[in-house]
């Protein structure tokens, strides 16, 4: 499992990344993460966001072995695998 982490207490960049959340939850398909929890701790501020973990190079390994990222997008914080 991997761990996305965000400081904000930002009321509406907690409700896009609960609807994010929201919408990776309901997708079932090879090539999206899953998102597996969401927790937020309104003390420190720290938005939590558990997603399954894929094999391979990370997107800054995969750009400077290769030199640009063919067939993928990048939408906000989701990254969609083709």
């Amino acid at each position: 499992m991997v761990v996305k982490m965000l400081r904000t207490n930002d009321v509406e960049v907690l409700k896009a990344m609960k609807n994010e959340y929201k919408v990776l939850r309901s997708l079932d398909h090879p090539s999206i993460i899953k998102a597996v929890e969401m927790y937020y701790n309104p003390l420190k501020s720290y938005l939590y966001m558990i997603q399954e973990r894929v094999s391979g190079l990370d997107l800054d390994e995969y750009i400077a072995e290769n030199g640009r990222v063919p067939g993928i997008i990048v939408a906000n914080t989701t990254l969609f695998r083709d």
